[in-house]
Order: structure tokens, then C-alpha cells, then sequence
């Protein structure tokens, strides 16, 4: 077996026993459909590294960007130097969001970038808050798909939270989970459904995980 491979092999093992102490999965459950799943998913990944020697990329470290000073100047002027979520005046430890990613082929112009603080930076990267909209006009929502600042669903949000990280962990693009997220919300029966029913359906909607590039 490829170095690469072994590597890979080794951290979707630790990801999986993580689902099984946080109670997102039970891998010894007997369900042959989620094995499948599984083996698919490590299949993929030995296949996305077979021909790369990245092997020792950090999943879930978020890319650093080369925005120019020029744009990163403008963007921090007219968001008045200050985080855009809700609520949040913080002036200090500012980032610059794109709203549409990099690896989506999102430019480094002014309408796909926001200042936000270091906090709100990282929850729109683990998936705990989302955008729509340009810099124009902007929405924010909770992980549920609530609007922020409006009452929350705790259990709803810390499934989804745990099954995006999860995802992301598995070497699944950032953008292509976002997109899985929005459309299983919109499926009546997941209201109430646990982390693993979450996982599974995921699962089936994406396709071979991606080297996440630094």
C-alpha cells in the first residue's frame, strides 16, 4: 500500500472512532448500508492521494488567502473596520471572508469579500454559521438555516455542526459540504434526525473527496 495511502487510511480511522465517541455514528451497528458507505469513502480518499505527495496536509486548516492589500483595504473601509455578522462590533483580530470560496472560484473582489473577527471567521468554516448573498446584501444564518439572532434549535444545530466538521474531516471540499448541508435541511425527515441518518445522506449526495490545498 502507498505511504499516501496508509497515511489516509490512519486518519479515517481516527475519524471514525471521533463519530463513534461523539455518538455521531455506531460503526459496530450491524448497518450494512452505512459499512458501504464507509468503505466507499476510504476507497476515495486512497484514490484522491494515490498520485500526491501532500499526504501531510493538516484536513480542516483553513487556507490562507492572498487578497491584495489594495482590495483588503477597500473591503475593511466599507465594512467600517468592524466584523459584518449581527450583533458583533468587534474592531480587533479581523479576517477577510470570502463569501464565495476560492476553491469554488470565488475572486478576490470586493463583492465576495467581508471583515469579520477571528471568532465568526472560524464558525463560517466549521459550518456553525452561513452566508447568502454578496457583500451588498448579505444574510446570515444559523447552522439550521435560521436566521441569525433568532431563536435556535441547540440539538438541530450541534447534529449539523458535528456531521460538517465530520465531512470536512473525511477530505470532502468545504464548498461541496456547504452545498449537501443546504439541500438535506430542506428534507422534512431530517428535522428530527440524528447525526449518523445525517452522515449516511451525505454521504450518498458527494462525490470523491478532494486534497483541500493550502
Amino acid at each position: 500500500m502507498p505511504k499516501t495511502c496508509s497515511l489516509q487510511r490512519t486518519a479515517l480511522c481516527e475519524a471514525l472512532r471521533s463519530f463513534k465517541r461523539s455518538g455521531v455514528v455506531s460503526i459496530h451497528g450491524g448497518d450494512e448500508r452505512w459499512r458501504e458507505h464507509a468503505n466507499i469513502t476510504h476507497a476515495y480518499v486512497c484514490t484522491a492521494h494515490a498520485h500526491t505527495d501532500t499526504a501531510h496536509a493538516h484536513v480542516g486548516t483553513r487556507a490562507k488567502q492572498d487578497t491584495p492589500p489594495a482590495v483588503r483595504r477597500a473591503v475593511m473601509q466599507r465594512d467600517h473596520h468592524r466584523c459584518r455578522v449581527p450583533g458583533c462590533r468587534n474592531a480587533t483580530f479581523l479576517d477577510v471572508h470570502h463569501l464565495r470560496l476560492r476553491g469554488d472560484g470565488g475572486a478576490h473582489v470586493a463583492a465576495n469579500l467581508i471583515a469579520v473577527c477571528s471568532a465568526h471567521h472560524d464558525a463560517l468554516h466549521r459550518g456553525q454559521l452561513r452566508t447568502e448573498g454578496d457583500a451588498d446584501a448579505l444574510r446570515f444564518l444559523h447552522a439550521d438555516g435560521r436566521d441569525y439572532g433568532q431563536p435556535q434549535q441547540p440539538r438541530s444545530i450541534e447534529v449539523q455542526t458535528k456531521v460538517f466538521a465530520g465531512l470536512r474531516g473525511l477530505g470532502f471540499r468545504e464548498g461541496d459540504v456547504r452545498r449537501v448541508m443546504i439541500e438535506l435541511r430542506e428534507r422534512a425527515e431530517l428535522r428530527e434526525a440524528g447525526a449518523e441518518q445525517w452522515l449516511r445522506e451525505a454521504l450518498l449526495r458527494l462525490h470523491r473527496p478532494a486534497l483541500v490545498r493550502y
